[in-house]
């Protein structure tokens, strides 16, 4: 079999599949004792362009922080209620235990927002956001399966693993020592039914990849370009170069005295004396194309993420007309799968008692136009009988008002429960025609029919 290249961040199985470092089967790591794997999260890959490329390190980016920050900020402000399926329509389950944990408080350290935020941050970021879940039993009680609260736990502390008895998913804790408060201690390993899991990008369905692995080289080009800015600026905006001298120094003190004279002068003036010259050795910025390049590589790490430019303050291709749009792309490309991951993930783990029950993202807020545009839409909704007054009034967070539930259609405007039954439109008392004993009178050739 011909020699495969193996990218930073994976390793070659022994069937000549490619599989993240994280899947490595050597003994447990934890931070005391970390495994190489360990070291390359938080180190780094080295890439071409001498840079080390990691999950923490590519923060540094302001395209790529930017992108998991919008990501992640987008799936936590949203409204999560619990929902149960009707045979028409739905309900609001207010009473069950998860919509406290999803709305409110996650756990006693960690608001609703918080949690769902770190969570989605270590998906997007790392390629896995674990999360324990903490139920009733843990306390001695009955297990009833009653959820107490949700952990976000560091990628870097867990494992997927098989059992190898049950051949089921299990996922590896360590150091086990790590306390959630009020007495309760990490358990060494939780079955899958006790852990939430959000997966990046994945090839197998079990383990998520992490951008910064596979994006490894076009992130290195970005802080490769970063850094260089930095450090032409850091130098005063002078290019690096050589004094070439017709001669030679006397000695190695004039040689130490010439360098320190040429290094103080950074902020001012050099002289050079003795037929000296200057030769630049770097490329101007100008000629590096360093500004296009940057611009690119913004856009680069916006693909790897499916995420408009627009997003992340780069407004070169945003206008007042398309605005709108733009952000329901932003909710249709970019963020809809990651509510899709959410919602079964939680269905899956936390609601497979009720198939009835399931949870949703109320994602209008992120699409809401100006506001002749939601006028036009809820005029739109009105009209047809859609939505009453009050659904209006939930849409713009306002407060109902009674009698405001009575939903309306266009005849003449009237309830539809009387459109239905045929009350909204009276049918007329017949006009009996003339008869021939009535009088008439004739006004400009025309007859008039009157009471005699």
């Amino acid at each position: 079999m011909p020699e495969t290249a193996v990218p930073p961040g994976f390793q070659l199985t022994e069937g000549g599949l490619l599989a993240p470092v994280d899947l490595r089967a050597d003994a447990l790591s934890d931070l005391l004792h970390p495994t190489a794997w360990l070291l390359d999260s938080f180190a780094g890959a080295r890439v071409h362009s001498g840079q080390a490329v990691s999950p923490q390190s590519s923060l540094g980016l302001a395209a790529y922080y930017a992108c998991l920050n919008v990501i992640a900020q987008d799936c936590a402000k949203l409204p999560f209620p619990v929902l149960r399926e009707l045979d028409r329509g739905r309900e609001k389950v207010r009473d069950h235990p998860l919509w406290t944990i999803l709305q409110r408080q996650c756990n006693p350290d960690m608001t609703a927002y918080v949690g769902r935020y770190v969570l989605t941050h270590h998906a997007v970021g790392w390629g896995n956001g674990y999360a324990l879940i903490l139920r009733q039993r843990a306390f001695g009680l009955p297990e009833d399966g009653h959820v107490l609260g949700i952990y976000p736990l560091h990628p870097t502390r867990v494992r997927p693993a098989r059992d190898p008895v049950t051949g089921r998913m299990v996922y590896d804790i360590f150091p086990p020592r790590s306390g959630l408060g009020a007495g309760l201690q990490v358990p060494d390993r939780v079955p899958a039914e006790d852990m939430l899991h959000l997966k990046g990008p994945t090839g197998d369905g079990l383990v998520g990849y992490s951008i910064a692995q596979i994006a490894a080289e076009s992130l290195g080009l970005s802080l490769a370009a970063q850094q260089y800015g930095a450090g032409f600026f850091g130098e005063s905006a002078i290019p690096a170069g050589i004094l070439k001298h017709p001669g030679h120094f006397r000695d190695e003190n004039a040689i130490r005295q010439f360098r320190e004279r040429w290094e103080a002068r950074r902020n001012g003036t050099a002289v050079l004396e003795d037929g000296m010259e200057w030769m630049q050795t770097t490329i101007p910025p100008e000629q590096a194309q360093f500004l296009e390049t940057r611009g690119f590589q913004l856009r680069e790490v916006c693909r790897w993420f499916r995420m408009s430019p627009t997003k992340i303050a780069d407004l070169v291709d945003a206008h007042y007309r398309n605005i709108e749009q733009l952000n329901i792309d932003h909710v249709v490309d970019t963020m809809m799968p990651w509510f899709v991951m959410w919602e079964q993930e939680i269905a899956s783990k936390l609601l497979a008692e009720d198939p009835a029950l399931y949870v949703r993202h109320d994602a209008r807020a992120l699409m809401r136009g100006d506001s002749v545009a939601r006028a036009n839409y809820y005029r739109a909704l009105f009209q047809v009988g859609a939505y009453s007054p009050n659904d209006i009034l939930e849409a713009e967070d306002m407060n109902p008002y009674e009698g405001g539930d009575e939903r309306f259609m266009q005849i003449q405007m009237a309830p539809v429960r009387k459109i239905v039954d045929g009350t909204a439109r009276q049918a007329r008392e017949p006009v009996q025609p003339p008869g021939a004993d009535d009088a008439t009178t004739a006004r400009n050739g025309q007859g008039r029919w009157r009471d005699a």
